[in-house]
Protein backbone atom coordinates (compact mmCIF):
# COMPACT_ATOMS: atom_id res chain seq x y z
CA UNK A 1 0.00 0.00 0.00
CA UNK A 2 1.11 3.54 -0.72
CA UNK A 3 -0.04 5.62 2.25
CA UNK A 4 0.52 9.29 1.30
CA UNK A 5 1.42 10.30 4.84
CA UNK A 6 4.22 7.68 4.91
CA UNK A 7 5.32 7.51 1.28
CA UNK A 8 5.16 11.24 0.57
CA UNK A 9 3.11 10.62 -2.56
CA UNK A 10 -0.21 9.14 -3.58
CA UNK A 11 -0.64 5.73 -5.09
CA UNK A 12 -1.26 7.35 -8.48
CA UNK A 13 1.96 9.37 -8.19
CA UNK A 14 3.85 6.15 -7.39
CA UNK A 15 2.21 4.39 -10.34
CA UNK A 16 3.28 7.21 -12.64
CA UNK A 17 6.84 7.16 -11.38
CA UNK A 18 7.13 3.38 -11.77
CA UNK A 19 5.67 3.55 -15.30
CA UNK A 20 8.11 6.31 -16.28
CA UNK A 21 11.03 4.02 -15.42
CA UNK A 22 9.47 1.10 -17.28
CA UNK A 23 7.98 -0.97 -14.45
CA UNK A 24 4.41 -1.96 -15.23
CA UNK A 25 2.53 -1.62 -11.99
CA UNK A 26 -1.19 -1.19 -11.65
CA UNK A 27 -4.13 -1.05 -9.31
CA UNK A 28 -6.65 -3.85 -9.16
CA UNK A 29 -8.74 -3.32 -6.09
CA UNK A 30 -12.07 -1.62 -5.63
CA UNK A 31 -14.06 -2.04 -2.45
CA UNK A 32 -17.27 -4.01 -2.94
CA UNK A 33 -19.48 -0.94 -2.41
CA UNK A 34 -17.71 0.73 -5.35
CA UNK A 35 -18.91 -1.97 -7.76
CA UNK A 36 -22.19 -1.03 -9.45
CA UNK A 37 -23.71 -4.49 -8.98
CA UNK A 38 -23.51 -4.18 -5.18
CA UNK A 39 -24.82 -0.63 -5.31
CA UNK A 40 -27.80 -1.72 -7.43
CA UNK A 41 -28.56 -5.02 -5.72
CA UNK A 42 -27.90 -4.11 -2.07
CA UNK A 43 -27.97 -0.30 -2.06
CA UNK A 44 -24.41 -0.10 -0.79
CA UNK A 45 -22.58 3.21 -1.02
CA UNK A 46 -18.79 3.58 -1.04
CA UNK A 47 -18.81 6.24 1.67
CA UNK A 48 -20.30 3.65 4.03
CA UNK A 49 -17.02 1.72 3.90
CA UNK A 50 -14.25 4.31 4.31
CA UNK A 51 -11.58 1.79 5.34
CA UNK A 52 -12.21 -0.41 2.30
CA UNK A 53 -12.08 2.66 0.05
CA UNK A 54 -8.82 3.82 1.65
CA UNK A 55 -7.24 0.42 1.12
CA UNK A 56 -8.38 0.39 -2.51
CA UNK A 57 -7.03 3.89 -3.05
CA UNK A 58 -3.63 2.98 -1.64
CA UNK A 59 -3.05 -0.53 -3.03
CA UNK A 60 -0.54 -1.05 -5.81
CA UNK A 61 -0.02 -4.28 -7.76
CA UNK A 62 3.55 -5.13 -8.64
CA UNK A 63 4.29 -7.21 -11.74
CA UNK A 64 3.69 -10.90 -11.19
CA UNK A 65 4.36 -13.48 -13.86
CA UNK A 66 6.00 -16.86 -14.24
CA UNK A 67 7.90 -15.30 -17.15
CA UNK A 68 9.79 -12.89 -14.89
CA UNK A 69 13.44 -13.84 -14.54
CA UNK A 70 15.58 -13.02 -11.52
CA UNK A 71 16.94 -9.86 -13.13
CA UNK A 72 13.36 -8.63 -13.75
CA UNK A 73 12.42 -9.28 -10.13
CA UNK A 74 15.58 -7.52 -8.92
CA UNK A 75 14.77 -4.48 -11.08
CA UNK A 76 11.20 -4.32 -9.79
CA UNK A 77 12.32 -4.57 -6.17
CA UNK A 78 15.12 -2.03 -6.66
CA UNK A 79 12.76 0.40 -8.41
CA UNK A 80 10.15 0.18 -5.69
CA UNK A 81 12.77 0.44 -2.95
CA UNK A 82 14.21 3.54 -4.62
CA UNK A 83 10.73 5.05 -4.75
CA UNK A 84 10.46 4.61 -0.99
CA UNK A 85 14.03 5.71 -0.32
CA UNK A 86 13.51 8.92 -2.29
CA UNK A 87 10.72 9.73 0.16
CA UNK A 88 13.09 9.13 3.07
CA UNK A 89 15.71 11.36 1.45
CA UNK A 90 13.16 14.09 0.81
CA UNK A 91 12.05 13.97 4.44
CA UNK A 92 15.65 14.30 5.67
CA UNK A 93 16.49 17.23 3.38
CA UNK A 94 13.11 18.92 3.14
Amino acid sequence: MIAPQDAGRTRDDALGQMHRIGVGVGFNYLSLPEHPIYQERFGWHPEQSPNAMRIGDQTISLPLSSKLVDSDVDRIIDSFWNLLQNRALLAKTG
